[in-house]
């Protein structure tokens, strides 16, 4: 009996065992994996043989989802701050495997998720103070060194520092402490957000001037996978900068990421107060967001560059809880409509005399109390004017308003309905649509405001012009050069005027604030100037400063020797002209269409891929039969000036062709040849260097119809960012640099 109910027994349990599981004896299950863990929001288990996928089972806030992935689970995406704890099991699937069955799930493993306490918040916090020597686990991709205060300089295109990698909790900000070095333009500074394996997945870009005072940039990233940021001077403008320190930390609960403008009234009338309309659309750093209307906000908003008392076009500042955010507007007059308003603007400058002519509008300004009358009366040819302003009232003007500048009060003259004149004890401001032009009248303008203007016309120089055109309406002497200098050393783009050469200046500005030079040249170009004055290592800062340390402080002959022998010796690499036509991809590349290149000629982007020179060929800017023999057979693996890839340029056969050996000119003919207005200024820097790299004379080969018209083209056509980035990508093919690139100021200094 005790036997029987033992068999029983086991009967039973076998039978309870079978009811239990699907398996049958031919099934073959996954094995269940183990050995759960998380790191860094990362969930990870023990691999199971020849199991492809896997099904992660995560719990939390009372709901449970499901996840199939391969290797491990990043649930970062899924971390709110109201999250405390998760729960997770994982099994094998079948799928993709001899696995007939999917395995059980395993263990329940529990997270608990940490909160970030104070200490927490700081992820880096690094000074680059006399850091010439990448600190502890940073990266330069350059050679590094410092300015005299200690922060790291930053001087080409594409120089960047990578941070050690980190691990952040949540989204975190980027605080950048810099110092701008001569700067100027719109330069465009980037901060990437990289993965472990130094892949972009994230950036936050500064397209904006840099201040040449010490200030901070920030930058805000959201992405959980971001283990290291890279910071990068991507596209140099004017001058340098010096890097101070780089914080990194974690955003608190819910700090303000972005904010977009919505329906803000754009259009207003003179006199007009801001209106409060529209909204303000707010994300914040724990993944929520809200609108809120201006109204309700109005206490807590900031309002500035709202300027309603005259014709303005600008951009409206709005600051809410530090964050600052910019809305276009126009304030305009209460007419029907000002198309039939005088948008353009003539100007004729005399000393101590100003003519502004508005079609059947006439304004006089006399800026001192010694002026030649003569001048006036021959200007005026014995018209009557709408305005005068001056220190005396000239009856034989029949002035309608008469403006005194010994008791000037600050008054806004409205002449058109787009044009309008500020007068204050400092200054006149002139302001017609798209042009404005300053007047300098007791010459202790504040230096913050000379950025503002697209003329400034003064009696002095004696102050930093920081506008586009500064226009001196006297004759400048020996004793104003020092000052003039450190205006092109801090704006090398500015141009400078005066009546040194020219009785009077004539301008002729458009709608679109176009101007049109009628009778006068810039100064730098002028038979007068000591160009040794202005070439001084305090005065002009190279770029790339290592590289042309062998000619700093030299003048003249001796100047030009040395940069001759500067961009010899570092020509290390002679490029064969077979290698060329497979380099173009790197050197003019089209950055929108990757395998494609610029033509220089055409702009055209066309293939790289060589077809032995049936749509493109590779063109020699310096003609060969012009070259005086030094390369006028060119070809297979030959290796010379007539390979060096600073004048080598892809174009298209046809226009390669029909150049043929014709000297560049101003116009299109049997003899001359007139490059697009894009590439004159290439085209000049590229003969300039063949002159100074091989001492090929321009004039007497007869590459151009002169050097004068090489210098107004230079002049014409600045260098721009893609002419840089050929630069920098042929000095790492060939070892040495296109030196009127990277300093055009030496164009002034050699050639005239």
């Amino acid at each position: 009996m005790k036997k029987f109910i033992n068999f029983l027994v086991v009967l039973i349990t076998i039978l309870f065992i079978s009811g239990c599981t699907t398996t049958t004896p031919d099934e073959k299950v996954a094995p269940t994996p183990n050995n759960l863990m998380v790191d860094h929001n990362i969930l990870s288990w023990s691999l199971q043989p020849k199991v492809k996928l896997y099904e992660v089972e995560m719990t939390f806030a009372n709901q449970t989802t499901h996840h199939e992935t391969t290797t491990f689970f990043d649930f970062s995406d899924y971390l709110t701050p109201n999250i405390l704890e998760i729960s997770f099991r994982v099994k094998s699937l079948k799928s993709q495997t001899d696995y007939t069955a999917d395995s059980s799930y395993s263990d329940i493993y529990i997270y608990k998720v940490p909160s970030i306490t104070p200490v927490e918040q700081e992820i880096l916090n690094q000074s680059f103070i006399n850091q010439n020597v990448a600190p502890n686990g940073w990266v330069y991709n350059y050679q590094a060194s410092c300015y005299a205060d200690g922060s790291l300089k930053f001087s080409s295109n594409g120089n960047s520092i990578t941070s050690p990698i980190f691990f952040p909790e949540t989204s975190f900000k980027v605080d950048i402490t810099l110092i701008g070095k001569g700067a100027g333009g719109d330069a465009l500074l980037t901060v990437y957000g990289l993965d472990s394996n130094n892949q972009i997945i994230d950036k936050f870009e500064f397209n904006e001037t840099i201040k040449n005072s010490e200030y901070v940039l920030s930058a805000v990233l959201t992405n959980p996978k971001i283990n290291k940021i890279k910071f990068e001077y991507t596209k140099k403008a004017t001058g340098n900068f010096g890097l101070m320190n780089i914080h990194i930390y974690h955003l608190t609960e819910k700090e303000i990421i972005s904010i977009t403008p919505n329906g803000l009234t754009e259009a207003y009338k003179i006199g007009d107060k801001f209106d409060y309309k529209g909204s303000l659309s707010i994300l914040y750093s724990d993944h929520t967001s809200e609108v809120i209307n201006l109204v309700d906000l109005k206490d807590d908003l900031k309002i500035s560059n709202f300027i309603n008392d005259r014709f303005y076009k600008g951009q409206l500042e709005i600051t809410y809880q530090g964050f600052t955010i910019t809305s276009p507007y126009v304030i305009s007059y209460d007419y029907p409509s000002y198309l039939n308003s005088v948008l353009s603007t003539k100007v004729t400058i005399l000393e101590n005399i100003i003519y502004f002519n508005l079609n059947d509008l006439d304004v006089v300004i006399i800026t001192s109390e010694e002026y030649d009358s003569t001048l006036l009366n021959a200007l005026l040819d014995g018209a009557s004017v709408e305005y005068l302003i001056g220190f005396h009232n000239i009856a034989s003007l029949k002035a309608e308003v008469f403006v005194d500048l010994t008791n000037i009060q600050k008054n806004i003259y409205h002449l058109t309905p787009t044009a309008c004149l500020t007068c204050s004890q400092d200054a006149l401001l002139f302001d017609n649509y798209n042009t404005q032009i300053l007047i300098n009248i007791a010459n202790n303008i504040d230096d913050v405001l000379l950025n503002e203007y697209d003329y400034i016309i003064s009696s002095s120089c004696a102050y930093l012009a920081k506008s586009s055109n500064l226009i001196i309406n006297r004759p400048t002497n020996l004793g104003d050069l020092t000052t003039l200098s450190k205006i092109y050393q801090q704006n090398p783009y500015t141009n400078i005027y005066d009546l040194s050469s020219y009785k009077q200046i004539d301008l002729a500005i458009d709608q679109y604030g176009t101007t049109s030079k009628m009778n006068f040249i810039e100064i730098s170009s002028l038979p007068s100037w000591d160009f040794s004055n202005k070439h001084q290592d305090e005065l002009y800062h190279y770029n790339h400063e290592e590289y042309y340390t062998s000619i700093k402080n030299l003048v003249g002959n001796s100047l030009k020797d040395a940069l001759t022998n500067l961009i010899t010796s570092t020509h290390t690499n002679l490029v064969s002209y077979n290698d060329a036509r497979n380099l173009y991809v790197k050197t003019d590349p089209d950055f929108d269409h990757p395998g494609n290149i610029i033509l220089f000629y055409s702009g055209q982007s066309i293939s790289g891929i060589w077809e032995n020179g049936i749509t493109w060929n590779r063109e020699h800017v310096w003609a060969k039969n012009l070259s005086g023999g030094l390369y006028k057979d060119v070809e297979g693996s030959n290796k010379g000036p007539g390979t060096d890839l600073h004048q080598l340029r892809p174009a298209l056969t046809s226009i390669n062709s029909s150049k043929a050996d014709k000297k560049f000119g101003n116009t299109t003919n049997n003899i001359y040849y007139e490059p697009r207005d894009e590439i004159k200024g290439d085209v000049a820097r590229i003969i300039f260097y063949m002159n100074i790299r091989y001492g090929m004379d321009i004039e007497k080969l007869g590459v151009a119809e002169s050097i004068e018209l090489l210098i107004d083209w230079h002049k014409q056509d600045p260098v721009d960012f893609y002419e840089e980035y050929r630069n920098e990508q042929i000095q790492a093919i060939q070892g040495n640099f296109n030196p009127f690139i990277d300093n055009p100021w030496l164009v002034d200094i050699i050639y005239n």
